[in-house]
């Protein structure tokens, strides 16, 4: 028996290729004068969850086939509208709280077409037309997700002195945001792409594709850039030149910074077969393995700054607290923290001095079901800490007033650049030799005529007395360097919460 498929209005032009699943939407919904929630019972699969929120990223609620069917076209053309479809598995929070929304380029709007790679966390220049996408716009989600296309009546709208025309005449139906806009009165095409134009398009997204693909090959790198719509900037650039680093160049132009980054991978699985061959049991504790990876970034990176690192190490506590930041080396200052924080100090007399008691390592609050919390992977993430620290302190040395305070608790796994995928962890961190050349060229720069690494023109009401409770776990401020402007009124102070 011929089984009756319902109709919606449609263009046997679009879509575009890889236009997105917002766009067709939006389409559909003006066209057919529905909401949101009347669409989503008309496409919906029977097994489906039932919900009033139009999920347009991912197409696994829907029936292709009978999707492709109401609108007459070849179900081909609908399943690069979404990400599910090309094995790019996407967050679909919706979330404002984490920013989401939609980017747009204007000029490829007004033709009609929204890319559906324009949805990608580090997609922020339209490869056609090589203006910056605009900011993330929640109304522009909210009027395809769940509110649906406002009507605002024109002039001539039911017009009084003619009661019986009920014309829409001049009237529009947009989003709150006004990037959507469609006047009733005319009919417009659904794209307005010449076939050059599309032709471009699809050689430029497969382009991307292709790339994607490769950088898919590690996902425990890659995993999130590509799952995320919005990702804190701090993240972003390592997932990204770690993607760079796999897959090559982006094919599209990304306004972004391009830097080194290394990695780090623990594969759990492997481990626990390691493990199982052992007879017997480990005798290697945290503190040994500490005690090697300081001795390790010491000569590999600290050694040459040696002169810098004794002159930290033989501040008095006041004068750590009184520091000028055009004087201090970024790379020593930043393995003394590194060694207070992982020892559990504030105090950089008390690197120096046994106080009759060994404090305990501070650990990282790492959790996850699937990754093993082992003296390697500790180890890792000690390791990592220290780059992070270097690299938080060489974007600020010899440029801002800094504050670099201890929390007392251990340093967040949060802060740092790592991924997951099934049972790797890896984790992302700053390319010691980036920062090593960093750290060279302002040790060159820094003003010597003075040997102290104080000014005198410091306050010093912030300094600390010798009682060994400061030396604990305790909050407290490890060091604060100033920066003197040449217009105080711009004096500004950096927070480094560790």
């Amino acid at each position: 028996m011929t089984r009756l498929v319902k109709k919606l209005i449609w263009q046997q032009a679009a879509p575009a290729p890889f236009e997105s699943g917002w766009s067709v939407f939006a389409k559909l919904i003006l066209l057919n004068q529905m909401k949101p929630y009347q669409l989503i019972g008309l496409l919906k699969l029977p097994e489906a969850k039932v919900t009033n929120k139009l999920r347009f990223r991912c197409s696994d609620w829907i029936d292709l086939e009978q999707f492709a069917a109401m609108i007459s076209i070849n179900p081909n053309r609908l399943r690069v509208c979404f990400f599910d479809q090309l094995q790019i598995h996407i967050d679909e929070s919706y979330s404002q709280l984490k920013g989401d929304g939609i980017k747009i380029c204007p000029e490829c709007l007004a033709k009609g077409y929204h890319c559906l790679f324009f949805e990608l966390s580090f997609i922020d220049t339209c490869p056609w037309h090589h203006v910056a996408l605009e900011q993330a716009c929640a109304d522009c989600l909210r009027a395809i997700y769940s509110k649906g296309l406002q009507f605002n009546p024109g002039q001539n709208h039911l017009n009084q002195n003619n009661r019986d025309d009920s014309s829409e005449e001049h009237g529009k139906w947009k989003s709150i945001c006004n990037h959507l806009v469609f006047e009733v009165d005319i009919v417009r095409q659904l794209n307005q792409m010449s076939q050059e134009q599309e032709l471009e398009i699809s050689h430029k997204c497969r382009l991307l594709y292709g790339w994607i693909k490769t950088a898919q090959t590690r996902l425990d790198l890659t995993e999130k850039l590509f799952c995320y719509t919005q990702i804190e900037a701090n993240k972003f650039e390592k997932l990204f030149n770690a993607a760079e680093q796999i897959a090559g160049q982006c094919p599209w132009p990304i306004n972004k910074k391009r830097t080194s980054v290394k990695w780090i991978t623990y594969n759990n699985h492997q481990h626990e077969l390691q493990s199982g061959n052992n007879s017997k049991d480990s005798t290697i504790s945290l503190d040994d393995v500490y005690g090697s990876i300081r001795r390790h970034i010491f000569n590999r990176y600290v050694r040459h700054h040696r002169v810098c690192h004794h002159s930290i190490m033989n501040l008095k506590r006041d004068e750590s607290l009184s520091l000028d930041t055009e004087k201090v080396c970024g790379v020593a200052l930043a393995y003394c923290v590194w060694r207070l924080k992982i020892e559990n100090f504030i105090n950089i007399e008390a690197l120096k001095y046994d106080l009759g008691t060994k404090q305990e390592l501070v650990a990282n609050d790492f959790y996850h079901p699937k990754i093993d919390m082992t003296i390697e992977m500790q180890a890792n993430l000690i390791y990592m800490q220290f780059f992070y620290f270097w690299e938080l302190i060489d974007q600020n040395i010899g440029k801002n007033s800094m504050v670099i305070n201890s929390s007392g608790l251990p340093f967040l796994i949060s802060n740092m650049c790592a991924t997951y995928w099934k049972e790797l962890w890896s984790g992302i961190f700053p390319h010691p030799e980036t920062l090593a050349n960093s750290a060279f060229m302002h040790c060159v720069q820094i003003y010597k005529r003075s040997k102290s690494l104080t000014n005198d023109r410091i306050t010093r009401n912030w300094a600390y007395g010798y009682h060994t409770d400061l030396m604990s776990n305790k909050p407290g401020i490890m060091f604060k360097l100033t920066k003197f402007q040449s217009t105080p009124g711009q004096h500004s102070i950096i927070y480094i919460n560790l």
